[in-house]
C-alpha cells in the first residue's frame, strides 16, 4: 500500500460542530428519520446508502456487512449504488494484500476506527482495479453494534481531500445511528421469521396429524398407498411422487402407486437392488435430496425417456418399520434444486407415518389372504366329500380357487400310465379348454416348466414374474407370477397343481405353505376319488360276473 493513510481511534463520543458541517447535520437528521421505523434489513440498507450519497453529493457509498473471519482474511457482502444503477449486492474476501479500497476496509473492521484514503492511495489503487476510477478521495467509517464490528461504510468523492479529520466525529455519529438502525431491523427481522416458521412448523404438524389420521383410517393397501401420495403431493406441492415397495424375494423394488394420472405407466416397475436412486436409499436406509439428476451417476433415466418427462430435483426417503426397509417413498419435480432442508423435514414424519401403515394394511392383506385360502382349503374339502367324480372334482377345484382369489389361471396336472409325463386333466377359462382340447402335458422333471420341475421333486415352485420370468406359453400370454404345487397323497406325488397372476409377486413364500395344504388336501380327495371309482368298477365288475353265472346255472 503505498502513501499514508490518517486514522483516528473511536472513543465512541465525538463534538459535533454543527456549525462547521451543515450538509452533514442535515444528511445525519435524514438517515435518522429514515432508520427511525425501519424493520426490513435490505431495504434499510438500500435506502441508507442513497440518502447518504444524494445528501452529501457524493460520487459513491459502499456499506459492506462483515460475514466470516478467517486468519487474516475477511469476508463481507457489498452493498452499494453506483451512479443510474439499482443498488447491487456481492460477497468479496480481502486481506491486507489488496488494493486501497480493500486495506481501507479490512483496516477499519480489524481496528474499528476511522479511516482516511488519500489522493495518492486512490491512484496507485487504480492502477490495479477500473472499478469507480474516478474517485480521488475516501473516507470508511467501521458500523459497530454491541462492541464489535458489523461492518463498515465508505464514502467516496471525485473531488481531492475531500474528507479531513474533523468530518470523522459527525459522520462516525451518523454510522453509529446507521449500526444501530441495522442491528434493530435484523433483530425484528429475525424475530418475524421464527414467528413465520414457527406458525409454519405448526401448521405442519397439524397437516402431518391428519394424514397420519388417513393412514390409519384404513386396512386396504392400495387405497393406504393413494393417500400417502395425495398428501405428499398437496404438502409439497410437486409434478408427481411415488411409492416403491421392497420385493422381499429378490431384494429390489416394485412401483406400487404413482399420483400423476399421466405417469401411470411407471407403476409395476421393478428396479434391482441398488439401481437409481430409489435402489440407493432403499439399500442405505438413509435419506436423499438431489438438486440437479444430470449430476448424479446415481440417478436410473429409464422413466425420464418412458414418460419424456425430464426430472431435475428428487427427493426420497427410505420407508422403515423396526429397522426393516420396506420401501421408499419419492418426490420428483422437473425444476433443478426444488427441494430444501424444510421438505425434508416435513417429508421424513409423514414417510414414517406412512410406513406404519403400510405395514398394518400389509398384515391385514396377508391375514385375510390366509383366512381366504383357509376357507377355500374347507371348501375344496367340502366338494371332495360330496363329489366323488375325479373330473368333476378337479374342475369344481381349479374354479373355486381362480374365483376366490381372482386368478389369471389354475390347471391340474396328473401323471400318464407311464409316470413320464403330467397331463393336464383340469383347467380354468376358454384357455384351459383348449390346452384340454390339445392334451397339454410336460414331462417330469423339465427344468424349463415349473409344473415338470415339482412333479419331479416332490417341491413347491415359484416363479415371483420380473426379469427372471419365465412364461412362454402362448396360450396364456398375461401371466406374470406362477406358483406349481406337487399333489401329494399317501406318500407319493401324483402330479401338480399350477397357479398363475397377472400380477408380479402375488404368491411368495410365506403363503406357499397354505397352498400347498389346499393342494395336498385337493390329491387327497382326488385319490380317494380314483379308489372310490376303481372300487365301484370292481364292484359293477364282480356284479356282473356274479349275474353272468347265475345264468349260465
Amino acid at each position: 500500500m503505498t502513501g499514508k493513510r490518517a486514522n483516528t481511534r473511536n472513543t465512541r463520543r465525538y463534538p459535533v460542530l454543527a456549525s462547521s458541517h451543515p450538509a452533514s447535520i442535515r444528511a445525519m437528521s435524514d438517515v435518522s428519520v429514515a432508520t427511525k421505523d425501519a424493520s426490513i434489513p435490505e431495504e434499510l440498507i438500500q435506502q441508507v446508502v442513497r440518502l447518504i450519497r444524494e445528501r452529501l453529493h457524493l460520487h459513491h457509498v459502499g456499506l459492506f456487512l462483515l460475514e466470516q473471519r478467517e486468519d487474516d482474511e475477511i469476508w463481507i457482502t457489498l452493498r452499494d449504488e453506483a451512479r443510474g444503477a439499482q443498488t447491487s449486492e456481492c460477497r468479496l474476501r480481502i486481506n491486507q494484500s489488496e488494493t486501497s479500497d480493500a486495506c481501507a476496509i479490512y483496516e477499519c473492521l480489524t481496528r474499528m476506527e476511522a479511516g482516511i484514503t488519500s489522493d495518492s492511495e486512490m491512484r496507485a489503487s487504480h492502477e490495479q482495479s477500473t472499478y469507480l476510477p474516478e474517485t480521488r478521495s475516501a473516507i470508511t467509517l467501521p458500523l459497530i453494534s454491541q462492541g464489535r464490528a458489523m461492518g463498515a461504510l465508505m464514502l467516496q468523492s471525485t473531488q481531492e481531500n475531500a474528507f479531513s479529520q474533523s468530518d470523522i466525529p459527525i459522520l462516525q455519529t451518523m454510522v453509529d445511528q446507521v449500526a444501530i438502525a441495522i442491528e434493530s431491523a435484523r433483530q425484528v427481522h429475525l424475530a418475524a421469521r421464527a414467528r413465520i416458521e414457527a406458525d409454519k412448523r405448526t401448521q405442519n404438524l397439524a397437516l402431518l396429524n391428519r394424514a397420519t389420521q388417513v393412514f390409519n383410517a384404513n386396512l386396504d393397501l392400495d387405497e393406504v398407498l393413494v393417500k400417502v401420495l395425495e398428501e405428499v403431493r398437496d404438502l409439497l406441492n410437486v409434478l408427481d411422487c411415488t411409492i416403491w415397495l421392497t420385493d422381499f424375494q429378490t431384494g429390489g423394488l416394485v412401483c406400487k402407486h404413482v399420483a400423476n394420472p399421466a405417469n401411470q405407466s411407471v407403476r409395476g416397475w421393478r428396479l434391482a437392488p441398488g439401481q437409481g436412486i430409489a435402489g440407493w436409499v432403499a439399500q442405505n436406509g438413509k435419506n436423499l435430496v438431489i438438486g440437479d439428476t444430470l449430476r448424479d451417476e446415481r440417478y436410473f433415466s429409464g422413466v425420464d425417456k418412458h414418460t419424456g418427462l425430464l426430472l431435475r430435483s428428487l427427493l426420497t426417503v427410505p420407508l422403515i418399520v423396526k429397522g426393516k426397509v420396506i420401501g421408499v417413498l419419492q418426490a420428483v419435480d422437473p425444476e433443478a434444486n426444488r427441494f430444501t432442508e424444510t421438505d425434508l423435514e416435513l417429508m421424513e414424519p409423514l414417510a414414517a407415518s406412512a410406513a406404519n401403515a403400510i405395514e398394518n394394511a400389509r398384515l391385514f392383506e396377508q391375514t385375510q389372504y390366509r383366512s381366504m385360502l383357509l376357507q377355500t382349503a374347507a371348501a375344496v374339502s367340502k366338494s371332495a366329500i360330496e363329489i366323488l367324480d375325479p373330473e368333476a372334482l378337479m374342475q369344481q377345484a381349479v374354479n373355486l380357487m381362480r374365483q376366490r382369489f381372482d386368478l389369471y389361471y389354475v390347471g391340474i396336472f396328473l401323471l400318464d400310465g407311464a409316470g413320464e409325463d403330467v397331463v393336464l386333466c383340469a383347467g380354468t377359462g376358454e384357455e384351459g379348454q383348449r390346452m384340454l382340447t390339445a392334451g397339454h402335458r410336460f414331462a417330469v422333471g423339465d427344468n424349463n416348466s415349473l409344473v415338470g420341475w415339482s412333479t419331479a421333486h416332490g417341491e413347491a415352485a415359484l416363479d415371483m414374474g420380473g426379469d427372471a420370468a419365465r412364461f412362454d406359453n402362448p396360450s396364456l400370454p398375461k401371466t406374470r407370477s406362477e406358483a406349481a404345487l406337487p399333489l401329494r397323497s399317501r406318500g407319493r406325488v401324483i402330479g401338480a397343481m399350477t397357479i398363475q397372476s397377472t400380477q408380479e409377486s402375488v404368491f411368495t413364500k410365506e403363503n406357499l405353505a397354505v397352498w400347498q395344504t389346499m393342494a395336498d388336501q385337493i390329491a387327497v380327495a382326488l385319490d380317494n376319488a380314483r379308489l372310490f371309482k376303481e372300487t365301484q368298477k370292481a364292484i359293477e365288475a364282480a356284479e356282473e360276473s356274479a349275474a353272468a353265472a347265475a345264468e349260465a346255472n
